[in-house]
C-alpha cells in the first residue's frame, strides 16, 4: 500500500479548505523566511493519511499546521527550514491551552503539527513563538492569530 506524503495531504487540504470558502493557509512574515499555518478541522484528513500520522479524526478536533520556508529575494524558488515551534491557544473564556507540536521531517518539508479541542462557533485566540536555526533565543518571532471555528456544517 502506498504511503501518502504529508505535504501532498496538507496542501490539499488547504485548498479544499480556501475552496470552502474560509481562510486556509496565510503566512507570517518572519525576517527571512515565511511561517506559513492553517487551521482545519481533523475531519478533512484522509483517514489513511490519520492513521499514518497518529491524528485522531474527529469534528471536536482542529489540527493547526506550521511549515517555514526561505524568501528569496530574486524569487527563484523557496526552500524548506527547520524551526522551532510552540505556543497557546487562548478561548473566550480565557482558559489556555498549550499546543503539543509534532514535527514531521519529510525530503523536502518539514511541518509542525498540533492538534486542540474546539466547540461549534469558537472565537480562538493563537500565540506562536517561531525561531529558525539561524535565530537567537532574542529574536524569535512571536505570531497571533484569532480563529472563529464554526464546526462541521
Amino acid at each position: 500500500m502506498p504511503t501518502l506524503r504529508l505535504s501532498a495531504l496538507i496542501s490539499g487540504v488547504a485548498l479544499l479548505t480556501l475552496c470552502a470558502g474560509s481562510k486556509a493557509e496565510q503566512a507570517w512574515d518572519c525576517g527571512d523566511y515565511l511561517a506559513h499555518y492553517s487551521v482545519l478541522p481533523s475531519t478533512l484528513i484522509g483517514e489513511m493519511a490519520a492513521r499514518q500520522q497518529g491524528i485522531v479524526r474527529s469534528p471536536e478536533l482542529l489540527l493547526i499546521t506550521i511549515a517555514a520556508r526561505t524568501k528569496q529575494a530574486d524569487h527563484s524558488g523557496t526552500h524548506a527550514i527547520s524551526v522551532s515551534v510552540r505556543g497557546h491557544m487562548t478561548n473566550l473564556l480565557e482558559q489556555v491551552t498549550v499546543l503539543a507540536f509534532k514535527t514531521v521531517k519529510e525530503s523536502s518539508a518539514e511541518y509542525h503539527l498540533a492538534r486542540l479541542r474546539a466547540d461549534s462557533n469558537e472565537r480562538l485566540r493563537f500565540q506562536i513563538v517561531i525561531a529558525s536555526e539561524d535565530d537567537n533565543a532574542r529574536e524569535q518571532k512571536i505570531c497571533e492569530l484569532v480563529f472563529r471555528y464554526h464546526g462541521n456544517r
